[in-house]
């Protein structure tokens, strides 16, 4: 395993690679008919193992509307998602697959997606945001996300601190739902580049990238779920700033030893082979230190009335 040294070293090149990600310059899309919860944006690729847990669980969070690019999946996920489309969310899929003239990957896929979801559905929603398969998000008091964004309506960008979790023991898979199986955070350390993703009025984005978007209202500056503002994204990791009082997001980030152990074969945004493989599994070791109970997630499916294991494994087998 990597020292922890090491592992912020690897930390530190991730974060400075952030301004290598694309950005693209738009004009806002004009508001029409928005609908007040919340839309979400996925970019994915061989997610069908999660996809069920995911869009479920979110729909139990106020989710109505998904937006899922799929990324040329060879394992059914486009398939599983679009089960889930009339019941109690619409849920659109797109192939996303594209290379460069050169044949290589395309830098900028991930972005070009989220520019699409903005300016074909963006009017739609007064809020969306942009996350991957394994974040979750979740109202720490309220009974679903747009309740607890009407105190933010000022706001046009909100920026959610990533709540990293480890394997939490698990060698392998396990049977259980992703929020029961992996119930040990990782405490967040000050000097880490942790990231942030953002719920964003799409009416209001001029400038779109993955970890943070420019808008109309606030510019580069950025809110967190108390309205505290921050004047720009790069200012976000101060201890003050990381904020989990009215909503939370969970990343899942290693899943199990042998499902992260996978993802340091695959080329992911913004890394380099050389670059990926190392940094993947150090998060093996890393994320399992230091870190505490925490049940938020659970604590709101229980206010959902899906407290127990079973009860919730039921409910998003629902329609597996």
């Amino acid at each position: 395993m990597l020292s922890l040294l090491s592992y912020r070293q690897l930390e530190k090149k991730l974060w400075l690679a952030v301004d290598k990600f694309e950005e693209y310059g738009i004009d806002p899309p004009a508001a029409g008919g928005q609908e007040p919860n919340l839309a979400l944006v996925l970019f994915c690729k061989n997610v069908a193992a999660d996809i069920d847990e995911w869009i479920r669980f979110h729909e139990l969070a106020g989710v109505r509307h998904f937006y899922l690019y799929d990324n040329g999946s060879t394992d059914g996920t486009a398939a599983r998602a679009r089960r889930h489309d009339g019941a109690e969310a619409a849920v659109r899929v797109f192939p996303w697959k594209m290379r460069g003239a050169a044949g290589g990957r395309l830098a900028g896929d991930q972005e070009l997606a989220y520019v699409h979801a903005i300016l074909n559905y963006g009017p739609r929603h007064r809020w969306m945001a942009f996350i991957d398969a394994d974040e979750f998000i979740f109202p720490r008091r309220h009974d679903s996300i747009g309740a607890a964004l009407e105190q933010l309506a000022s706001f046009s960008c909100i920026a959610l601190p990533w709540n990293q979790f480890g394997h939490c023991g698990h060698e392998t898979r396990p049977a259980e739902p992703c929020v029961f199986a992996y119930r040990l955070r990782h405490q967040q350390s000050r000097y880490a580049h942790e990231h942030f993703k953002c719920i964003v009025d799409p009416c209001q984005i001029h400038t779109a990238s993955i970890h943070h978007f420019h808008t109309r209202g606030m510019g580069e500056t950025v809110a967190n779920d108390q309205g505290r503002v921050e004047p720009s994204f790069r200012k976000r990791h101060v201890p003050e700033f990381r904020s989990r009082e009215h909503l939370q997001l969970n990343h899942y980030r290693t899943k199990s030893i042998a499902e992260n152990l996978a993802k340091s074969k695959a080329i992911r945004h913004g890394d380099s082979p050389q670059f990926r493989g190392p940094k993947v599994i150090s998060q093996i070791d890393i994320l399992s230190r230091d870190t505490v109970e925490d049940d938020a997630a659970i604590e709101f499916l229980q206010r959902r009335g899906l407290g127990s294991c079973a009860d919730y494994q039921a409910y998003v087998e629902a329609r597996s």
